[in-house]
């Protein structure tokens, strides 16, 4: 019955317009919320984002920080306002230009029965006809992954499942190797959404430095929970409830946001 209904639901439609350079990103009054909901997950967002930028999301559960990726991406359709890709509505854009330039790691990563190479590449297997195997192993070293040779028995071949006679990776390496598997896939605009929930602190610092040496001019936005790596970010965006409490730098807003005063202070003691 499940099945059947989804058949039935609606295709997702979209445009004819191609980008193929990386544009700024706008938000115009955009509100959104889910079927079913009373209260809107975001309202009234409006937010320019620029080619190149490093922006960090931070705020409390539920007040929209992954549903505000999810709209970035164009993985949700908003309910009112527009996103504006230079000077493109989103919803004009053909699906090529919507997804091939956007690189994401979700907080809940799928673990593939695929080998180790294929477990990467899947990002992109188009890009894997056409390269090395050397770009595979530069995203899982980028990443921090670092399974043993005695586990990676058939190295980039060794099958990651047990069900299938393979081998199993602990939550931390399954991370790291969802994190490889985006940077592994070409892009322009990468999502990050607490993709270092399962890793520990000085590990995540690691990975986020290495990021910023490894992002060059790409956009890149960063939903994190641990503030420390918001310093890292040229901008940071404060949501509160749905909607924008604050946006600057990381020093203004310690300066003058109480809230975000109230939300570092909190994780100061661990950030020393």
């Amino acid at each position: 019955r499940k099945y059947f209904r989804f058949l039935d639901l609606p295709e997702q439609e979209y445009g004819e317009v191609h980008i193929d350079d990386q544009k700024d990103i706008v938000f115009e009054g955009v509100s959104f919320t889910y079927p079913g909901a009373e209260r809107s997950a975001l309202a009234g967002i409006s937010l320019r984002i620029a080619a190149g930028e490093t922006l960090a999301i931070v705020g409390e559960n539920g007040s929209g920080k992954t549903t505000l990726a999810k709209l970035i991406l164009g993985l949700y359709r908003l309910n009112q306002g527009r996103i504006v890709v230079g000077d493109v509505p989103l919803r004009e854009l053909a699906s090529g230009s919507a997804y091939k330039n956007a690189s994401c790691v979700f907080q809940d990563f799928q673990r593939y029965q695929l080998s180790l190479r294929d477990n990467v590449a899947i990002s992109d297997f188009i890009k894997l006809s056409a390269s090395s195997d050397d770009e595979i192993q530069d995203a899982l070293a980028a990443a921090g992954f670092r399974a043993d040779d005695q586990q990676m028995t058939q190295g980039l071949d060794t099958l990651i499942s047990k069900e299938f006679g393979g081998t199993d990776l602990s939550r931390g390496e399954w991370q790291r190797l969802s994190i490889a598997r985006a940077y592994y896939r070409s892009h322009q605009l990468i999502v990050l959404d607490e993709p270092t929930a399962a890793i520990d602190p000085f590990e995540e610092d690691r990975i986020y430095r290495d990021f910023m040496r490894l992002k060059k001019n790409h956009t890149a936005v960063i939903i994190t929970h641990r503030l420390g790596a918001v310093r890292l970010a040229d901008r940071v965006l404060v949501l509160k409830e749905g909607r924008i409490a604050d946006i600057g730098t990381h020093d203004r807003l310690l300066d003058e946001s109480q809230y975000y005063r109230r939300l570092w202070t909190a994780q100061s003691r661990y950030l020393q």
